[in-house]
């Protein structure tokens, strides 16, 4: 599976993602390429540790995961196109280097990423993970996920 998160100004341009294209990084949208970070469990997961939000509150944000295909055809998916919550855009773009490693020592240990990823990995991974939203914040633009099989 490619994962990758995207910056865009707003749902429509981000809906413009298409799946034969090779993605939103070859469609000239800045990217961060994300292999076991799935938009849906892990990013909630994410949010309400580094927001203390609870998962349900999460879950009932509309930008939470949302789709941005809306069409009725059922079949197989090739890639699909998903909102991030504005919540965690910010969280992320304001969070400290140390919160940051903090929140990855407790991220590491959930259920979803407990042995497939360590501690300091995500760390990394949540320290450019903070720049790009920080990116997305100074433009007035959103974070957007595109993943394919």
């Amino acid at each position: 599976m490619i994962i990758e998160y995207y910056i865009a100004k707003d749902d429509a341009e981000a809906a413009c993602v298409e799946p034969g294209m090779g993605g939103p990084e070859r469609q000239g949208f800045d990217t961060l390429s994300a292999k076991s970070i799935d938009p849906c469990v892990a990013l909630g997961t994410l949010e309400s540790i580094l927001t203390g939000r609870s998962f349900d509150e999460i879950l009932a944000d509309p930008r939470q995961c949302g789709s941005l295909d809306d069409s009725e055809e059922m079949g197989v998916v090739e890639a699909s196109a998903v909102t991030v919550t504005d919540t965690l855009r910010d969280a992320l773009a304001s969070a400290s280097v140390p919160h940051l490693q903090d929140v990855a020592k407790v991220w590491a240990d959930t259920d979803e990423l407990s042995g497939v990823v360590t501690p300091e990995v995500l760390g990394d991974f949540l320290k450019m993970f903070s720049d790009f939203a920080h990116g997305a914040v100074e433009k007035g633009e959103r974070l957007y996920c595109w993943w394919t099989l």
